[in-house]
């Protein structure tokens, strides 16, 4: 038991330049949580001489880990038996409660202050405390995991593309660290991402550390530690890990601000169909009350030559006009139905256009010239000329929306289990589905191969349409994510992937308070039905 009691000396030992360069990060990084706590930081070339009375350990352990400190320990221990006595508290605080696996670490090694011992002690506290950022019960898996979110976050970046297998050399040129800080803040390099040279490392090195030191990340590394034949893995690890910790909550954010520009997309394209319809709707009835008038003013034919003129003028009408009209009506009334199952489906209010506009008053309208032509065909007649009867059209049925293998097999006219563009557009018009004019190329070329959409694709793509989570409880959790939902700022909302333009567009529809903020939350709530409509609908 002489160990127990008798100070051991580990000045003999010479560690390596490398093991040097990693206790620096491991001093730097434990300093990062000791300073949060307000406890006194570890000398930068002193990590091993720090935890040989238990204090250090005891409070590294508390920062990281919220373990009480224990109530009865010797804050200024000075003999070795005092000492032992802390270092036992301490490894159990770690151990036991915080549940650390600590591999071959004894309480002789702190005691003792062993250099190579303590590095492993601080390595297996890293690699324990970031695993659980990672969610996994093993701390082995965190190195893979870390990678994989390196490469995935990497991929497209030049001389990068999400090719990093490991964490030594292939960081030595600085161009992984670059282009993290680049996909998660775009700019904050200080120059364009593509303009860095793989060969400049100590510049790269520089410029990743400082741009990451200006968010808030400590500088772990050094350049020159970084530009050896291979640098420290360990070393690596722990920066990316704090990489990863603040570039995950802007990964949230980011997925919150993709939430909402697809709510904010979605009500765009609602609101260039509804003026479409109502731009179209305001034409046709303008025609057709032309066409009332028309009818309703015309002279009686003086001689056979002008009632031959008056029954040509008649056929052109009933061949080339009438029919665009009609047309238009029934297009009309699919983009209405279409606007109304999109509003529905995603459980929006239902559009409530002007009455001038609405599909009853361009039948009415429609049913008003039709009756004002009979009496105009009938003036035809009356002087004995052959008339033809203008086509009774009728009106399109309102077909419900069938089930999506149904209507494949309506509009599959010639059976090859393929939809061409024509098919797919009525396909899509009977199941209530609205593309924008624009868009519908576009959406056909997505789903089609060289003969057209298949069965699975055309099924596929309308499940995925109808099962769109979107309400408005999902919406305002991910407002809150960027802020605060009734008092949202501009700069807040501006998050990756939303444009400038999308949040204008957003906040012009909110109420703007007294402090300059907006109420986002009461208008996107706004939007939707709530059970009492919903029931009565």
């Amino acid at each position: 038991l002489w160990c127990f009691f008798v100070e051991m000396s580990s000045e003999e030992y010479q560690p390596a330049e490398w093991e040097l360069r990693q206790a620096t990060t491991f001093t730097r990084w434990c300093n990062i949580y000791l300073k949060k706590k307000g406890f006194k930081t570890i000398t930068e070339g002193n990590l091993h001489g720090s935890f040989g009375t238990g204090v250090k350990l005891m409070q590294l352990t508390n920062a990281l880990y919220d373990i009480k400190m224990p109530k009865k320990y010797k804050k200024n221990a000075k003999m070795r038996p005092v000492k032992l006595d802390n270092v036992n508290m301490a490894m159990a605080m770690l151990e036991k409660e915080a549940q650390v696996t600590l591999p071959h670490t004894k309480n002789v090694n702190l005691l003792d202050k062993d250099f190579k011992m303590i590095l492993g002690m601080i390595w297996a506290v890293i690699l324990d405390y970031n695993s659980r950022g990672f969610e996994m019960e093993d701390a082995s898996n965190a190195k893979e995991g870390l990678l994989l979110w390196c490469r995935k976050k990497t991929k497209g970046f030049q001389h990068v593309d999400g090719n990093i297998n490991n964490f030594h050399k292939n960081w030595k040129n600085g161009l992984p660290f670059c282009a993290l800080i680049e996909r998660h803040f775009p700019g904050q390099l200080g120059v364009p991402y593509d303009s860095l040279d793989p060969n400049n490392e100590s510049e790269n090195l520089e410029r990743a550390f400082k741009a990451a030191e200006e968010l808030g990340i400590d500088r772990l590394l050094d350049v020159e530690g970084m530009t050896v034949e291979r640098p420290d893995e360990k070393s690596v690890m722990t920066y990316v890990f704090e990489m990863y910790k603040l570039f995950a909550s802007q990964d949230q954010t980011e997925r919150a601000a993709k939430h909402l520009q697809t709510f904010i997309n979605f009500n765009r394209k609602i609101e260039k169909l509804e003026s479409d319809y109502e731009e179209r709707a305001k034409l046709l009835i303008a025609w057709l009350k032309e066409q009332v008038d028309r009818c309703n003013n015309v002279d009686e034919p003086k001689n056979v030559t002008a009632a031959a003129a008056e029954l040509d003028k008649y056929k052109k009408w009933i061949l080339e006009d009438k029919p665009k009209r009609l047309a238009e009506r029934m297009m009309l009334d699919e983009l209405y139905i279409g606007i109304q199952t999109e509003l529905k489906v995603h459980g929006r209010k239902m559009w409530v256009t002007m009455d001038d506009y609405k599909p009853d008053a361009v039948n009415q309208q429609l049913a008003e010239m039709e009756a004002a032509e009979k009496i105009y065909a009938q003036k035809i007649r009356d002087n004995r000329f052959k008339f033809v009867e203008s086509n009774d059209t009728g009106a399109v049925d309102e077909e419900k929306i069938k089930e999506f293998q149904e209507s494949f097999d309506h509009f599959d006219v010639n059976k090859n289990e393929r939809l061409d563009f024509d098919e797919f557009q009525a396909a899509m018009s009977a199941v209530g589905v609205a593309i924008p004019e624009g868009d519908q190329k576009e959406t056909f070329e997505k789903l089609a191969t060289d003969d057209g959409i298949s069965r699975e694709a055309y099924v596929q793509y309308l499940v995925t349409f109808y099962e769109m989570k979107d309400t408005p409880e999902s919406l305002v959790a991910s407002t809150q994510l960027l802020g605060d939902p009734k008092h949202m700022t501009r700069e807040a909302m501006l998050r990756p992937p939303m444009t400038q333009e999308e949040v204008d567009w957003i906040l012009s529809k909110a109420v703007e308070n007294d402090d300059g903020t907006y109420d986002v939350s009461s208008y996107v709530t706004t939007l939707f039905m709530d059970e009492t409509e919903e029931k009565t609908d």
